[in-house]
């Protein structure tokens, strides 16, 4: 693969320079991790990288529906070498440190240096599970499996999406009804990420059509019901034109069932928490995406030659470059900002304090942001390749399709908007949040961003929502601008 993709081969983390800067500032543990992390960077720049190329160009997941006897199986069959791959994962204790540790920084760091957008995805939704089934149920001995503490390791999914219910969650339909101490579920999961491969998915559902979005409550789903059967059926498995490391499929939900995690009455907050953590991993995944087609690019320039010289010695390509590596490190600053604030209440249970509050406005910001650096780095990127970078076969091009998903996982830039705003007039942590940066930012820049802030409440209601998303955007820009790396 060394000979089509000049970012194979070649350690992730020695190649960064922003990394190590970064988290010097945030991790107080990194240096405890520091040699892991560098032996973590070696593995995903060869065999990582080129299973996922190898399934994205020749091996997707295909849908069995049926055993040659005519049994309904729905298996989907994936790249053996992927499941080689996840038991690599675990052995680097990808998501096993979040709960030996209680931190979730080391998930997060190796999340950064895999960061291909499918098999991450596999990653991170079992790692959303295992923590919520740590925190609000007594299933220790699945939760322990899913964070790869004990074998056989099982995997896990989150189901929200219906095909009339994607960010409004109170268009969900499908529904949950009690039976003999079982709950039941029934309707229809539009957009079911790593079906197929989840041993354990949680689950949406309303328990109360009546109380609108307060009458979701969240379930644990298993692949197969106390008869050893079929608990739901696969309908099909979707294509994408990216992230198809992981299966994703339309699920039915026929009297499946499923288990209560937590209450009844606070399941719109464990979807929120879920959420939580999903955009984080979105944040890093997306900016990790960004450091892969830096590799690429620059190691592509190096070896290039046009009109009687090196592409990397053009000034304009030079400038190039320097704009993806800028980019780069003020996605991992926000991005680490925002975990550390998390890393700070992430084992609270509703009602949630101010300050995780405050760490969930970081989180939209760091959100939007990361995902727009990771499309206009990639695409620079590709541009670089110039006509090479449009075809199929060059790495750049799968990419730059990989970071197109970011903007719109876990809600599209409109909704972080929209959800920063209501954390901003609802929750009022403006305060807070200027109380921290005191101790990191220059006047200057506070009393700039308090002016425009205090500008910004003047507006009327539509108003505001019409500047939201300038708003985010001044927020990341201070935010960036405040650490000195």
């Amino acid at each position: 693969m060394e000979k089509f993709s000049y970012a194979y081969g070649i350690n992730h983390f020695e190649y960064d320079e922003n990394l190590d800067k970064v988290l010097k500032i945030f991790w107080k543990d990194y240096e405890k991790y520091k040699e892991k992390i560098k032996l973590f960077g070696n593995y995903v720049s060869r065999d990582v990288y080129e299973i996922t190329e190898y399934i994205d160009r020749v091996s997707r997941p295909i849908l069995r529906y049926y055993s040659p006897i005519g049994e309904r199986i729905d298996y989907v069959w994936v790249n053996p070498f992927l499941k080689i791959v996840l038991e690599k994962l675990n052995e680097f204790e990808i998501n096993s440190r979040t709960f030996l540790d209680e931190s979730l920084f080391y998930h997060y760091v190796l999340g950064y240096l895999l960061a291909d957008a499918g098999l991450y995805c596999i990653v991170t939704l079992t790692h959303q599970t295992a923590i919520m089934l740590y925190k609000y149920s007594k299933f220790e001995k699945i939760y322990k499996k899913m964070f790869g503490i004990e074998k056989p390791y099982v995997y896990g999914g989150t189901w929200l999406t219906e095909i009339r219910s994607g960010s409004d969650l109170s268009l969900n339909e499908t529904n949950a009804k009690i039976k003999d101490d079982i709950w039941l579920l029934n309707g229809f999961k539009y957009f079911a990420s790593n079906v197929g491969i989840a041993d354990y998915s949680l689950v949406s559902a309303k328990y109360d059509e009546s109380k609108g979005i307060k009458g979701l409550a969240l379930f644990l789903v298993p692949k197969y019901n106390n008869e050893g059967k079929l608990n739901y059926k696969i309908v099909r498995l979707k294509e994408k034109s990216a992230t198809n490391s992981v299966p994703t499929g339309e699920v039915e939900l026929n009297n499946s069932e499923a288990y209560l995690i937590g209450d009844l009455e606070n399941g719109i907050y464990y979807i929120l928490e879920m959420l939580m953590y999903s955009r984080l991993d979105n944040s890093i995944g997306a900016i990790g995406l960004a450091l892969k087609s830096y590799i690429e690019a620059c190691e592509f320039s190096k070896r290039r030659k046009v009109f009687g010289n090196y592409l990397i010695n053009f000034p304009l390509i030079r400038k190039d470059l320097e704009e993806i590596k800028n980019n780069i490190k003020k996605g991992l600053v926000i991005t680490f900002k925002a975990i550390s604030e998390f890393e700070k209440v992430w084992k609270e249970k509703p009602k949630f304090s101010k300050n995780y509050d405050y760490a969930r406005f970081l989180t939209h910001i760091a959100k939007n942001r990361t995902a727009e650096l990771s499309i206009k780095s990639t695409l620079l990127a590709r541009e670089i390749f110039g006509g090479f970078g449009f075809l199929n076969e060059s790495p750049i091009e799968r990419l730059h399709r990989e970071a197109l998903v970011t903007p719109i996982w876990e809600g599209s830039s409109n909704i972080q908007a929209l959800d920063m705003l209501e954390v901003l007039l609802k929750k009022n942590i403006f305060d807070l949040f200027m109380e921290n940066f005191s101790k990191i930012s220059n006047p200057q820049k506070l009393n700039k961003i308090e002016n425009y802030y205090k500008n910004f409440l003047k507006l009327s209601d539509y108003e505001k929502q019409y500047y939201a998303k300038e708003l985010l955007n001044k927020f990341s820009e201070f935010i960036e601008s405040s650490y000195d790396i």
